[in-house]
């Protein structure tokens, strides 16, 4: 079965940089085909104040995921019964 991953931002100090090596290693080992869906690189660097994170750069991360994803259901790669998609939140 081939799996879509919509991935985590990996940030070292938390548990989404483990997440992003580690999970689809174990669906691998399971037997699936894993196709990752992550956001661009290039993000900037910015924390939004009071956060340990950078909101705007994880919009940046997920407007880009969704788009992949849409183009993915468009061209037919994504098919019901055939592929399963897993989402984070």
């Amino acid at each position: 079965m081939t799996i879509f991953l919509i991935d985590l931002e990996a940030v070292e100090t938390r548990y989404t940089g483990q997440w992003k090596t580690h999970v689809p290693a174990l669906l691998r080992k399971a037997g699936h085909h894993v196709n990752i869906i992550s956001g661009p690189t290039d993000i900037p660097s910015a924390t939004t104040p009071g956060a340990f994170l950078n909101f705007g750069g994880t919009n940046i991360y997920k407007a880009s995921q969704v788009e992949q994803m849409g183009r993915l259901f468009c061209n037919g790669a994504v098919r019901p019964y055939v592929s399963n998609v897993v989402c984070s939140v």
